[in-house]
């Protein structure tokens, strides 16, 4: 039996949440004008490299993205921390600059920098 004619011809039968996602990604991307290929998952990159720089804690980073080992991690972060340091000195300045509590919603923390 057709599966397409058994369920009417609704388009996709199942929503991919994420395709979701990554196509308003992609959209956003466009509008800001920002030029060239970028993908969802280069955030988690930025992420990575990010957290890294301001903790100087690959083990902490580790975590966060819950990598099974360190080497994971280290993928993500294909250069050394000096070289990323060198080749961005403002995303560096700016890491610095983060206050060690950001607050976005009076009384809710964003996880990772709170100060305690």
């Amino acid at each position: 039996m057709d599966v397409k004619r058994a369920w009417g011809d609704q388009g996709k039968q199942f929503r991919n949440l994420t395709g979701k996602i990554t196509k308003e990604f992609k959209r956003a991307v466009r509008e800001c004008g920002i030029d060239g290929k970028h993908h969802l998952h280069n955030t988690r990159h930025t992420f990575a490299i990010r957290n890294w720089l301001k903790s100087n804690n690959i083990y902490e980073v580790k975590e966060q993205l819950g990598h099974s080992t360190v080497s994971v991690t280290e993928g993500y972060a294909k250069h050394k921390r000096s070289k990323i340091s060198a080749d961005f000195p403002t995303l560096t300045k700016q890491i610095a600059e983060v206050p060690k509590s950001l607050e976005l919603v009076e009384g809710v923390q964003i996880q990772g920098y709170n100060e305690d």
